[in-house]
C-alpha cells in the first residue's frame, strides 16, 4: 500500500484532536512551509483577513478542516477561528 494512503487512513480514523496533534510536525509542517504560511501568499492573506495571524494556527485549521472533510463532518470555520482568537486573547 502506498505511504500516502496509509497516512491518510491513519489521519482519518484517529480522533480529531489526536490526528491534528500527531500530524502537526509532519503534514502540518509541510503545509506551513509548502504554502508559504511563514512568508506571504494567497492562503496566508485569506487567514489574516479572517483574523488568524500565526502559521501554526493556519495549518491547524487546515488539518482540522481536512479531518472533518474526510469524515463528512461540518467544517465550522467560524468556530475554528473563534478558538484561535480566544487562545491568543488570553495569552496577552
Amino acid at each position: 500500500m502506498h505511504q500516502s494512503i496509509i497516512v491518510k487512513y491513519d489521519f482519518k480514523i484517529a480522533p480529531e484532536n489526536v490526528a491534528t496533534s500527531k500530524h502537526h510536525f509532519g503534514l502540518g509542517l509541510n503545509i506551513r512551509n509548502g504554502k508559504n504560511l511563514w512568508k506571504s501568499g494567497p492562503i496566508k492573506t485569506y487567514f489574516r483577513l479572517n483574523g488568524i495571524r500565526h502559521p501554526d494556527d493556519m495549518s491547524g485549521i487546515i488539518l482540522t478542516t481536512y479531518h472533518r472533510k474526510l469524515n463528512n463532518e461540518p467544517i465550522n470555520f467560524k468556530e475554528q477561528k473563534k478558538y484561535y482568537k480566544q487562545y491568543w486573547k488570553f495569552q496577552k
